[in-house]
């Protein structure tokens, strides 16, 4: 408030103190975002931004940068924002381009930005050979090239990345509903986009992620994912764990997890693995001896009825090499309580 007025008590119970004002500027109801776009200059995102992002000249905001387009889009999320129209209420707020420095761009103007990140060659070529019901990921352009070099700096500006010796990375993707026209349908039945994010569990960062279209299978790709992720992390990382669900089970990441890569030690992982009719029947040839109850969930006593055992099981997969140790495979037994089936008529899961 700039002018000054007449202050009133106010009526009620709590002990603030109201004031009347001609005139009042340079109010905002985001107090909390100048905070924000701190924490993305003081990383060096925004001067990564500014060296790695070039979109196309004619998609450029008229007066503000690449930076601070992006970080405008940051403020957009980190206020709750679900579509570009909503920058209209940011860019209404008198106060909130006076502290960090720069305008809002329109949504049209950010719509333009966004899309220039689309490689319109790769996705020609990828719809070209992905045929009708097909998919396809398509390369990443130099644009989203850059983005990452603006989410790298993130993760390395962070004060305990600097210290850290070991990172768990979490690998998952989650379907995104959408009913935009050129949206694939997803397997759960419905439009949209399936993307996977690798996460640094530890930090809570996004080390690496990747958007691809609804009906791309969720082990499509996963390698170069967990590759971006290794290679985001800070140096000198002594141990590195990945887990993941079984679309992380396919023998190329196993191999490259198994073996590491040039500069980093060997991974260890803890996945999911696809119940293959061999490996089934290999369970299903337990002895009882094998199986070991799991505890309740108070820790103190054993549940009968949820066991675990471990299996002897080599996959048939050209890319095992021979000689190497096998991996370790932990089977769980779940039987109901009540005596229900399950629902694909079996009563043991």
């Amino acid at each position: 408030m700039r002018s000054r007025g007449r202050k009133v008590r106010g009526e009620g119970i709590l002990p603030f103190v109201t004031e009347d004002v001609e005139e009042a500027t340079g109010l905002t109801s985001y107090a909390g975002a100048p905070l924000i776009a701190e924490v993305f200059r003081a990383s060096g995102a925004a001067e990564a931004a500014r060296r790695c992002v070039r979109t196309r000249e004619r998609y450029r905001e008229r007066g503000l940068s690449e930076e601070e387009i992006v970080e405008s889009v940051c403020l957009l999320i980190a206020l709750g924002g679900e579509c570009l129209e909503d920058v209209r209420q940011m860019d209404a707020d008198p106060g909130l381009a006076e502290l960090v420095g720069h305008a809002m761009p329109s949504p049209t103007r950010a719509k333009q930005f966004l899309y220039a990140f689309h490689e319109e060659e790769d996705a020609r070529r990828g719809a070209e050979g992905r045929g009708l019901f097909g998919s396809h990921i398509p390369p990443e352009g130099r644009c989203l090239e850059g983005l990452h070099e603006v989410l790298r700096a993130t993760v390395l500006a962070s004060g305990a990345a600097e210290a850290a010796r070991e990172a768990t990375i979490d690998i998952d993707a989650t379907i995104v509903e959408s009913h935009k026209r050129e949206a694939a349908w997803t397997y759960k039945g419905m439009p949209g986009y399936q993307p996977t994010v690798a996460l640094w569990a530890e930090r809570d960062l996004i080390l690496a992620d990747d958007l691809r279209d609804g009906n791309v299978p969720a082990g499509s790709g996963v390698l170069g994912v967990l590759q971006k992720a290794v290679a985001t992390l800070p140096a000198g990382m002594e141990r590195i764990h990945v887990r993941s669900d079984s679309a992380g089970y396919t023998h190329d990441a196993l191999n490259w997890r198994r073996d590491g890569m040039e500069g980093t030690p060997p991974i260890a992982f803890a996945i999911g693995a696809d119940m293959s009719r061999e490996l089934r029947a290999r369970i299903a040839s337990l002895p009882a001896s094998a199986w070991r109850s799991l505890p309740r969930g108070d820790g103190e006593r054993l549940d009968e009825r949820r066991c675990r055992a471990d299996v002897e099981f080599i996959p048939d997969a050209p890319s095992h090499k021979k000689g190497r140790r096998p991996d370790r495979y932990l089977a769980i037994r779940i039987q109901p309580r009540q005596g229900e089936l399950f629902a694909d008529g079996s009563e043991v899961k």
